[in-house]
């Protein structure tokens, strides 16, 4: 089972990190200015206990802002599936039934730093969507699970589809037997150069060309792993 930390628990986390950041910043201060500590050097440690005094309270805030938007989910693993639950009761979704998978990150900004936030959302064929938050523990962890066990099931169903010569929408590109599309472009397989994935991005290249065809965001696609592989696949065959 994989439970979001409750909201006692938040805020426990959040008291205890603001006690401590106003001890050493009050000790450190107190140091500083005491006369033990003479010029420069005791200013100098009375401004690293200031310094550690607002990175514990980023801490807290953090945490505190946890507590304010914490639902109580927990998700329990089976092996045809996973359930959710949450204050509007329990919901099944077993891996035949999702057709639609998507990490989206979203930087945050935390003092001075950019940290990378994960949002994961799960949609199944019909219609019915769950977002998992991304203070549940070891939530990376659940997330490749999922991809995995889903990923396994739906990769025989895109393979039927695409030789079927249906057309397969991963949001903003689209695969057929024709090639690769957008909303208002069509690239043909022999035109193909490359589709990679890497630094956050997904690049096609068009053959004889330097620059790029399609540089899209990753996390603007639903069931990114299913793209990339499809992909490789085709071109792998067409060569």
């Amino acid at each position: 089972m994989y439970q979001q930390p409750s909201k006692s628990q938040s805020l426990g986390i959040a008291l205890v990190l603001l006690v401590l950041g106003l001890l050493l910043c009050s000790g450190g201060g107190w140091l500083g200015q005491s006369g033990n500590l003479g010029g420069f050097l005791g200013y100098a440690v009375a401004a690293i206990s200031i310094g550690v005094f607002l990175g514990f309270f980023g801490g807290a805030v953090m945490f505190l802002s946890r507590a304010l938007h914490t639902r109580g989910d927990k998700v329990y693993l089976y092996t045809q599936g996973l359930i959710l639950t949450s204050k509007s009761g329990p919901e099944v979704y077993r891996w035949d039934q999702i057709g639609g998978l998507r990490d989206k990150v979203v930087e945050q900004k935390v003092r001075t730093y950019r940290v990378p936030i994960h949002s994961y959302s799960i949609r199944r064929f019909d219609g019915q969507q769950a977002a998992l938050s991304n203070t549940i523990p070891r939530m990376a962890e659940l997330w490749s699970i999922i991809t995995q066990e889903v990923n396994a099931v739906l990769w025989p169903r895109v393979q039927s589809l695409y030789q079927q010569g249906k057309n397969i929408s991963f949001g903003p590109l689209a695969i057929s037997q024709q090639g690769i599309s957008t909303s208002k472009d069509q690239l043909p397989w022999d035109q193909v150069k490359n589709c990679t994935i890497a630094n956050g991005r997904v690049v096609v290249e068009k053959q004889g060309q330097q620059f790029r065809w399609a540089d899209i965001a990753a996390d603007e696609f639903t069931n990114l792993p299913l793209l990339d592989r499809l992909t490789k696949h085709i071109l792998v065959s067409r060569r």
